[in-house]
């Protein structure tokens, strides 16, 4: 087995096979997918009593709380998708350079309020920003330091003594949020060799009283969303059943579920997932006995 997923995975770098394919042959063989990520509700951010600064801003600028366990990096280290790349190598004894394509199987890199830019950009412009989004990242920073700089939100850390303590409402006036090794940090100055705080944490609660969640029905279609999202990676290029199906369903699931929200949700899961095969209309293909003579 460990001898297929590595030659599945060596033809998918040399370009050989899509990451669709790979997957396909891996799940025919009774492998576990390549591409992981763990369920919800074992990092369910709203069990977490405290958030670190990155949890904080997703939470501000989109409100989801999906997005938001994204960002954690208990969740990130377990998650693995595919990647594409293009590269050089050289041939003919260095004289001459050989063009090459193919798909990396790579772990999550860990996430911060610059990820967090990069992401907002492909959510908007895939059109898989959630109808719950307030602001961009930035601009959740932003909200995020005056509430604290004038008191509104409390923040805690370790000083550096190594000791507990909430961080004084005026050193946010100072503070300023940077990113170093991929992980973020508050600091006086960029050049400051070391941070006056380390592990900051906000209240979790705090932050959602400040910056409430999205109302009952918009909640029903975030949750209808991350639904389909899960269904559709079960079987993204075969729906196997009719889309008024799971229409019918979702909103037995999700009560006060609209039409319009389902579609929406429908539309976002299908660009999230890639799951081509149920964005085609019509009944599903079923397999049928043939009479012949």
């Amino acid at each position: 087995m460990d001898e297929l997923r590595d030659k599945l995975i060596t033809k998918a770098r040399n370009g050989e096979i899509t990451p669709q394919e790979a997957e396909a042959e891996a799940k025919a063989a009774g492998l576990p997918p390549f591409a992981t990520q763990p369920e919800f509700a074992a990092f369910d951010p709203m069990a977490e009593s405290r958030w670190p600064i990155v949890k904080a801003i997703a939470w501000i600028a989109w409100r989801d709380l999906q997005l938001v366990m994204e960002q954690g990096a208990a969740f990130r280290s377990l998650c693995s998708s595919w990647a594409f790349h293009e590269w050089s190598e050289p041939t003919e004894n260095g004289e001459q350079l050989a063009k090459h394509a193919g798909w990396f199987l790579e772990p999550w890199p860990p996430s911060n309020a610059v990820f967090l830019s990069f992401l907002d950009s492909d959510l908007r412009s895939s059109g898989r920003l959630p109808a719950s989004a307030r602001l961009t990242p930035r601009e959740a920073v932003g909200e995020l330091w005056r509430a604290l700089s004038e008191g509104r939100l409390k923040a805690e850390g370790f000083d550096k003594g190594g000791s507990l303590v909430e961080i004084r409402a005026g050193e946010w006036a100072h503070l300023k949020l940077f990113a170093e090794h991929n992980q973020d940090v508050v600091k006086y100055d960029p050049l400051d060799r070391d941070e006056p705080f380390t592990k900051v944490r906000l209240r979790r609660d705090d932050l959602l009283a400040i910056w409430p969640g999205e109302g009952a029905t918009s909640k029903s279609e975030g949750d209808c969303r991350r639904w389909l999202i899960a269904l559709m990676r079960e079987s993204p290029e075969r729906r196997p059943k009719q889309k008024s199906e799971y229409q019918k369903e979702a909103q037995q699931k999700f009560g006060n579920l609209a039409l319009r929200q389902f579609q929406r949700a429908w539309e976002a899961a299908i660009a999230e997932s890639a799951a081509t095969g149920w964005s085609k209309a019509g009944r599903p293909k079923t397999k049928s006995n043939q009479y012949t003579k």
